[in-house]
């Protein structure tokens, strides 16, 4: 009875410290996200029943492009966590998306039709091989009768058109069966399908005090995540205020499926060095090139090595530049081209091309050549006007940057304090909030590096690699609105709002749509990194303001004297408002710079225009009333000697 009762005390034992060393497998849950514009940091919830002694828990179903020195668990129970490790198991795979599964479940009765079309083909082509090897007929003795020889001369011509009859149709159902697959298969290039279907599993040993019930919280980093912000730029009149709407466009491709998450977005970047550079002794060396990474601790430059990208855009069928083009390259980077028609950012080694749009004229994508991308774009069917969105610099200078630098007090705007509405009601000071009735609740956290917004409504984003857009904000901005154009350049007429105090928005660069009286005008890039007290937003030309320059022959002649002989020239420039209100209106024209002693301009007249005395830059700041026209007009003659050519048209 002793032995008895010994061997089943220590069969308990044993099966007691098996139990402690086998691994308990958690399933655990996806909480929340927040998604930086590289990566996403994920955090997942499981409640654990634990027994005294130390235990394993293997947490299954994890990314497999997790990176493992983001790895945290967090328990709030009486125990002590003595390792976390990683790895990969393959024999756990991701649960395929039912897209993907459709598409695999056509492949398959397509490759079974496709057999079948071939069996059938060739049944029919061993008929054609059996009825070419018969064409002899009777004994080498005894021949046929006529009618015989006919007979079966018809029968074996039958036969053989229908044979080819039928090869022809199979053959046509192989052909159609191979377009759809290759159908198939291209949809599966654009669900960007991974072949790595496995799952991380995270291993965590504990040294537990007593039995209980605790909550984990696991979190780690995830590469294959991003996300880009894009904006709704809506404009009712010249007598409303701005309406904009930021939206978040969230992609993923990590393994894993986040359903119904609470979900944030940040401007940050966990892949980024925080430490900051430190200088080391500068030893000048007779025969070494200068360069600043000897002089740090550590290699503190960017992996994607930046270099300057610059071009001009132009007019393909008139050469004229393009003021406010959007230039961007495949990575986000960009800006919009100033009144010269030129573009310059810093980009990186992998921008290889550029991407030039202008509302009004065809998208062209170019490469970069040694830094260079020259554009001509062609003019294209629509009649849509490209938009714009550019910082300015100082007002005084705002010719740099075809930006208007008058002021046009309308309804919406303040000049003594800045005012924005939320749901119609007034709030006034430097603080905004989010409109209510359009957009989803977002808390927003501003930090000294980073920004952060909340959703508050749960969000599911899957493992598909689809972009999905997410309402950030929406706010009314009280903004002042003016024209503005050259037309020495360009024909036409451009309506621009000027937006003060956009810093507090904590907004980002990214592609904006633009909606002007109702109507679309095209996208466009706010570029932010150039913007500096005030942000110009092109809305593009209005056709219902027009402006004509025109050389006034009575005074554009030229006279000859001893030695030297006079150009003299005349422009009357005529602006046309056809609107249903007032407008302000910013022209600039230019008179010539002599480049050399023996010629000189004079005779400068430019009646109510402001000239400046460096770059000989006229700028007009004119009121036209509804449906009023306003005339101006500049004067100038050129004395150079009689025997050079200056040409001054």
């Amino acid at each position: 009875m002793k032995k008895l009762l010994s061997s089943v005390i220590c069969i308990s034992l044993a099966l007691s410290l098996a139990a402690q060393t086998l691994p308990q497998k958690i399933t655990s849950k996806i909480e929340r996200v927040t998604v930086f514009m590289q990566g996403a940091q994920v955090f997942r919830t499981a409640n654990v029943s634990l027994q005294r002694g130390k235990r394993t828990l293997i947490f299954e179903g994890i990314s497999p492009s997790i990176d493992k020195q983001s790895i945290q668990v967090k328990a709030d129970g009486k125990l002590t966590i003595l390792s976390v490790t990683s790895q990969l198991n393959f024999f756990n795979q991701q649960k395929k998306s039912a897209e993907i599964t459709q598409l695999e479940q056509q492949r398959k009765r397509l490759d079974n039709q496709k057999r079948l079309e071939q069996n059938s083909l060739s049944i029919f082509k061993k008929e054609e091989l059996m009825l070419s090897k018969n064409d002899v007929v009777g004994g080498s003795q005894t021949g046929l009768k006529a009618s015989d020889l006919r007979e079966v001369a018809d029968f074996q011509r039958l036969r053989l058109m229908e044979v080819f009859s039928k090869q022809l149709e199979y053959e046509q159902k192989i052909a159609n069966i191979d377009s759809v697959v290759q159908l198939v298969y291209r949809q599966f290039n654009i669900l960007k399908q991974q072949s790595n279907l496995s799952t991380n599993e995270i291993s965590v040993m504990l040294d537990v005090a007593e039995t209980q019930t605790t909550n984990f919280e696991l979190s780690y980093i995830v590469k294959a995540a991003s996300w880009y912000p894009t904006y709704d730029l809506r404009v009712k009149d010249i007598s409303n205020p701005m309406d904009l709407t930021m939206k978040a466009n969230v992609t993923q491709r990590s393994g894993e499926d986040w359903k119904d998450i609470k979900l944030a977005v940040s401007n940050g970047n966990p892949s980024e060095k925080g430490n900051s550079p430190k200088l080391l002794p500068w030893f000048l060396r007779f025969g070494e090139p200068y360069s600043l990474s000897s002089l740090m601790m550590e290699d503190y430059s960017d992996p994607n090595k930046a270099k300057v990208i610059e071009g001009y855009i132009t007019d393909k069928a008139s050469g004229e530049p393009l003021i406010g083009a959007s230039v961007v390259t495949s990575s986000g980077r960009g800006v919009t081209t100033d009144i010269n028609g030129h573009y310059s950012f810093s980009g990186t080694a992998s921008d290889r091309e550029v991407i030039v749009s202008y509302v009004g004229f065809e998208t062209e994508t170019s490469p970069v050549r040694s830094g260079h991308a020259n554009v001509q774009l062609d003019v294209s069917k629509s009649l849509l006007e490209e938009v714009v969105v550019v910082g300015s610099a100082k007002k005084e200078d705002s010719y740099l940057s075809g930006s208007y630098s008058g002021n046009l007090k309308v309804k919406g705007s303040r000049s003594e304090e800045t005012n924005y509405y939320v749901d119609g009601v007034r709030v006034s000071g430097r603080g905004l909030l989010p409109k209510s009735t359009n957009a989803p609740q977002t808390t927003e956290t501003y930090q000294p590096t980073t920004t952060t917004y909340e959703i508050k409504e749960p969000y599911t984003i899957l493992n598909d690699g689809k972009d999905y857009v997410v309402e950030i904000k929406n706010l009314i901005l009280p903004c002042e609105y003016s024209y503005y154009a050259v037309p020495k350049l360009q024909k036409d007429v451009f309506l621009t709002a000027q937006l003060v105090d956009w810093q507090q928005l904590n907004l980002f660069d990214g592609d904006v749509s633009l909606f002007f009286e109702g109507a679309y005008l095209g996208q466009s890039y706010l570029d932010l990194k150039n913007a500096e007290d005030t942000l110009n937003i092109s809305l593009g030309r209005d056709k219902a303001v027009t402006i004509e320059r025109t050389k006034v022959k009575e005074y554009s002649k030229r006279k000859l004297f001893s030695s030297n002989k006079v150009d003299a020239r005349a422009y009357e420039i005529v602006v046309k408002n056809n609107k249903q209100q007032a407008i302000k209106v910013s022209i600039k024209d230019q008179f010539p710079i002599a480049s050399s002693s023996d010629m000189s301009v004079e005779n400068l007249e430019y009646n109510g225009a402001q000239l400046d005395e460096a770059s000989k830059i006229l700028t007009w700041q004119e009121e036209i009333p509804a449906n009023k026209e306003k005339k101006i007009s500049m004067k100038y003659s050129v004395k150079y000697p009689k025997n050079r050519v200056l040409n001054l048209e």
